[in-house]
């Protein structure tokens, strides 16, 4: 997995000029493969194709169908697999453990080495499919998220 660094005022920083290699463009929306690196259009329309967002289109090459993206400047993530997705906290706390949802309350967050070992566990065992379909169980979702 894509390596983070400890502070995510970093990661905003490091990746605040990166384009996406798809359109050549920063991101409205700044969002990182966790597995890779490289930086995606996150529900963007200059990346669509064939009705389907880079997010989706990335995972079929990166992930084998199955990504894992780090919306930087909303602190979450985002994982994929097939057509179907979830949103989860982003692996920044700040000093009271605590996450903060689009960097609301704009407070420094560090790296929550517990939370990103968890991410990592995701991706190796295979389990992001199963935790989507559990998820997704329990919730009324309509789809759309290979827009994405």
């Amino acid at each position: 997995m894509f390596p983070l660094p400890n502070r995510i005022s970093d990661l905003i920083e490091e990746c605040s000029h990166r384009k996406c290699k798809r359109c050549n463009s920063v991101p409205y929306v700044q969002t990182i493969c966790l597995l890779c690196g490289e930086m995606i259009c996150f529900q963007s329309y200059c990346c669509i194709k064939d009705d389907h967002g880079e997010c989706f289109l990335h995972s079929q090459t990166c992930g084998k169908g199955t990504g894992m993206y780090m919306l930087i400047k909303k602190c979450m993530v985002f994982i994929n697999s097939g057509n179907n997705g979830q949103f989860l906290n982003a692996p920044y706390l700040d000093v009271h453990g605590e996450p903060d949802e689009s960097y609301i309350r704009g407070k420094p967050q560090f790296l929550s080495p517990r939370r990103y070992e968890e991410l990592r566990k995701m991706w190796l065992h295979k389990s992001i499919p199963s935790y989507i379909s559990q998820r997704l169980e329990n919730i009324i979702d309509y789809g759309g998220w290979e827009t994405i």
